[in-house]
């Protein structure tokens, strides 16, 4: 799912339990204003448009009849719903009942569903959460004169009014659809798109239908939803200043006046990519709603606390850590080994209208990658191994080894690995300008141990994996028998914590080379 990230964990004595991803989007003025990902998630927008179906159905929007106001949510099906419903759509409106083609459902609400069980009561299309959103598009082709028993195809009138409704509010042509579980065909949009939509149901101007329906849903929010529904609470805990929807496969939309951070109305969009459990939604987005001013909804389980992984309306992204030293003139290289130097042959600073220049240095310069053919015959060079054992998940780890020896499994100590690439902090090489020779190496043993467990790539923040003194490469020939990458001359920053770290570190792709030069960059997991 591009669009989610980690966005919060439950934790039990400091360690985590549970792990919630999704995605979080505000907009403010038509614009997004808070994002938890680098990137938009497109979702099938499914019962999150319910809103905005009852308003393609051109039905009258002022003082909306309760059926109407029900059109707009997706109720929970208890008996007392069930039963005012049943009695709406009786007598002279029982036509639109009648045209509702929806698959026989069990009520959404558990005490309901127990129940109807109990009682032998068998699925039935009045239990259906999008029953009387379908009465209403019934309804709408008997006002419009449109059929009324192809109002599931996607090229029926109502779906073209829908389409053209969608494309005003969001300025774009929309060209995708999927199939709802209710039969309809929903449109899939933008995450930032189902948050504008919210923003402009509370931004719409008084006596708009947009309006009419922004107001029915404030004051009526257990038809939106139902009893103990998160909807329903948080327009019962904001009221009048909120509206909320659930809707399927983890879809929260909330429209709201904002009362700090940004002023005036906002529309929040939640996902949680596991799918439908509006509890974690509710917990997720608390620390938006809060920043906002508003109260959120959220309890944790008994013996649990609570970690974001985000923090509202801050720029979204971690911090990006640098393993990489600068490269020049100064930089250290192995003894014998040939120096940076660059020749400049035009320069800005000087009147040319371009800067070019060249280099000329060892490939095992700074933070480098060798390739095979470094130490054993007949091997590709580095331009010839795939990347993917350089972009993943990777363990920083510190370990106290004593300046010329080599590292361990016990020195390893309690440390458990978790991913396929470890990082290596000695602390023997400090300075990327003066070469000392006793450095800290991995171990044979550990290299053993390492490719055990599977792990496709070591990394170390000295010159090399043996010791300075081995004409052997023992280390190094592990590496290859293991098939691992190595990164060798990581310069680590002081305030790095070891852990769980995303990583980039390619190599360039030298035919032949026996190394490349990388930049390595990590974001912080956890």
């Amino acid at each position: 799912m591009i669009g989610a990230s980690p966005l919060f964990s439950l934790l039990r004595d400091g360690i985590p339990e549970v792990t919630v991803h999704g995605e979080i989007t505000v907009t403010h003025n038509g614009r997004i204003v808070f994002q938890t990902a680098e990137a938009l998630g497109l979702y099938p927008a499914r019962s999150l448009l319910k809103p905005f179906q009852f308003l393609a159905t051109g039905l009258p929007t002022g003082n909306l009849p309760l059926r109407h106001v029900a059109a707009l949510g997706s109720v929970s099906g208890t008996s007392e719903q069930v039963a005012t419903i049943q009695d709406w759509f009786s007598g002279e409106n029982a036509r639109f009942a009648d045209g509702v083609q929806v698959p026989a459902s069990v009520p959404l609400e558990e005490r309901a569903r127990v129940l109807a069980r109990e009682g032998g009561q068998p699925a039935s299309r009045w239990y259906h959460t999008c029953f009387c959103k379908h009465a209403a598009i019934v309804e709408a082709c008997e006002l419009h004169g449109w059929n009324p028993k192809e109002y599931l195809r996607v090229e029926h009138p109502y779906h073209t009014a829908l389409m053209q409704r969608l494309e005003k509010w969001l300025g774009r042509k929309v060209g995708r659809y999927v199939v709802d579980g209710c039969g309809l065909p929903s449109p899939v949009l933008l995450s930032s798109e189902l948050a504008s939509l919210f923003e402009k149901l509370m931004s719409a101007p008084a006596g708009s239908p947009e309006n009419h329906v922004a107001r029915a849903m404030a004051a009526h929010p257990e038809w939106i939803g139902g009893p103990n529904r998160v909807d329903t609470r948080t327009m019962q805990k904001n009221s009048p200043a909120t509206i909320a929807k659930e809707g399927a496969d983890g879809l929260t939309g909330i429209g709201a006046i904002a009362k700090t951070k940004v002023s005036g109305p906002v529309g929040i969009l939640v996902k949680i990519a596991s799918g439908f459990f509006p509890e974690l939604a509710a917990m997720a987005v608390a620390p938006v709603l809060e920043a906002l001013g508003l109260s959120p909804l959220h309890e944790l389980p008994k013996g649990q606390t609570l970690e974001y992984h985000y923090a509202a309306f801050e720029k979204p992204g971690r911090r990006i850590f640098d393993l990489s030293p600068v490269v020049n003139e100064k930089t250290a290289v192995w003894p014998g080994d040939v120096p940076f130097s660059r020749e400049v042959s035009l320069d800005t600073n000087h009147g040319s209208h371009l800067t070019l220049s060249a280099i000329k240095t060892t490939v095992h310069v700074g933070t480098h990658t060798d390739g095979p053919n470094h130490f054993e015959a007949g091997q590709v060079g580095i331009g010839e191994v795939p990347l993917e054992k350089y972009l993943g998940l990777c363990d920083v780890v510190s370990v106290r080894t004593p300046r010329g020896g080599t590292i361990s499994v016990s020195d390893l100590g309690k440390t458990v690995l978790r991913t396929k690439r470890v990082l290596f902090r000695t602390g023997s090489f400090p300075n990327p300008e003066h070469f000392n020779e006793d450095f800290v190496a991995p171990s044979p043993e550990l290299v053993d141990h390492l490719g055990c467990l599977g792990v496709v790539l070591i990394g170390i923040d000295t010159p090399s994996m043996d010791p300075f003194s081995s004409k052997t490469l023992t280390a190094h020939k592990k590496t290859h028998e293991w098939k691992l990458a190595v990164l060798e001359g990581i310069v680590f920053p002081p305030e790095m914590e070891d852990g769980v770290y995303d990583m980039a570190a390619l190599p360039l792709r030298l035919e032949n080379g026996d190394a490349s030069p990388v930049r390595v960059a990590l974001k912080r997991v956890r």
